[in-house]
């Protein structure tokens, strides 16, 4: 639970330090993750949901670009998450594993929310 709190957190004081929209970070705190949900499956549905609100025309000019940080960064939270998990495996099987997968969530991540004109990049190769 701790890591889906610190996504939140991420999100909302990380990428929007000076977001003085109260709705929004209102809104995006009552997402919380099913029993057993995986880490980025949690992050692709606040992304959706940051998707959402991004395609609204009566969001605040605050609010877009919160969501434009926020689409424009997204591959560094991937890359905490992994660095996160490396902490915690038992062998280099598990953390070999976990790098190999990161190519398939960003680029899912990438046509999910349709960032054409934003490659997410890691480590300054597109994936």
């Amino acid at each position: 639970m701790k890591q889906y709190e610190e996504a939140k957190s991420f999100l909302m004081f990380q990428l929007a330090p000076d977001c003085n929209e109260m709705t929004l970070k209102s809104e995006l705190t009552s997402i919380t993750p099913k029993a057993g949900e995986e880490l980025a499956v949690f992050l692709s549905k606040v992304m959706m949901y940051v998707q959402f609100l991004y395609q609204d025309e009566d969001q605040t000019f605050g609010h877009k670009q919160v969501i434009d940080t926020f689409l424009t960064k997204i591959h560094v939270f991937y890359q905490l998450t992994i660095g996160e998990q490396a902490k915690s495996f038992t062998n280099v099987q598990q953390l070999a594993n976990a790098i190999a997968n990161v190519p398939s969530i960003l680029n899912a991540t990438k046509a999910t929310i349709g960032t054409a004109n934003y490659p997410i990049l890691l480590n300054q190769a597109e994936l």
